[in-house]
């Protein structure tokens, strides 16, 4: 299908600003921009951490309080308490698929 689109990035753990690590009830989340992935409605997303170290298991959220991610952004959020050093020191960064429709 012409329309369907597969885009696919890293999230560092060491970006800063907006796209940083934060902790928010002991765990740990950060947002992940898709907005140049150029999608009409939400895209499935799947996610998971890379390290050198132990990485804390992620799930997806929605940006401003919603369950479910949108088409310009996410949130992964630890499914356990972890910090942020759980996450820098294991250089744990966040690899990221989503598939959806541009037109």
């Amino acid at each position: 299908d012409p329309c369907a689109r597969t885009c696919s990035g890293v999230s560092r753990f060491d970006d800063v600003t907006d796209y940083e690590w934060k902790v928010y009830s002991s765990k740990a989340w950060k947002r992940v921009d898709i907005t140049a992935c150029e999608f009409i409605t939400r895209p499935v997303i799947t996610a998971t951490m890379n390290g050198y170290s132990q990485c804390p298991d992620v799930k997806l959220w929605g940006s401003s309080g919603s369950m479910y991610p949108d088409k310009n952004e996410f949130v992964v959020i630890t499914e356990k308490d972890a910090t942020l050093d759980n996450v820098k020191d294991g250089k744990c960064d966040l690899l990221w698929t989503a598939n959806g429709f541009i037109c």
